[in-house]
C-alpha cells in the first residue's frame, strides 16, 4: 500500500530531503496510517451511519440482512458478448453500445 500511495519519484524526493532511509520509511508509514484513520473517520464511518439510518427508516433489521434470498427473487445478470472496433464497442448484432456520457 505504501508503494502505491508514494510513487518512487515522490519517495526519492522525500528521501533526499530527510537524508535517512529509516526516517523516510517511518514518516511515510505514519502519514499513510493517519490518512487511513482519517479516511475511515470522515468518509467511511459517516457512510456507514447513513446506511444504518436508512435501514432503520425502512424497518430493515440485522436478521433480515442475514437471510438468504430465495432463488425466484434473485436478480440474474447476463453478460453480453461485445467486440471493439476502432475505439467503439458493438454487440454481436453490430449495434453500437453507447457509453454513459453519450446517452
Amino acid at each position: 500500500m505504501l508503494r502505491n500511495f508514494f510513487p518512487k519519484e515522490r519517495y526519492r524526493k522525500f528521501k533526499s530531503i530527510v537524508k535517512s532511509e529509516k526516517a523516510t520509511l517511518t514518516i511515510t508509514t505514519l502519514f499513510l496510517e493517519i490518512f487511513i484513520n482519517e479516511f475511515y473517520r470522515i468518509i467511511w464511518q459517516s457512510c456507514c451511519n447513513l446506511v444504518t439510518e436508512w435501514e432503520h427508516t425502512k424497518g430493515i433489521k440485522k436478521k433480515d440482512l442475514k437471510k438468504k434470498i430465495p432463488v425466484n427473487q434473485r436478480i440474474t445478470y447476463e453478460r453480453i458478448p461485445t467486440q471493439q472496433v476502432e475505439g467503439n464497442t458493438y454487440d454481436l448484432k453490430g449495434r453500437r453500445i453507447l457509453k454513459h456520457n453519450e446517452q
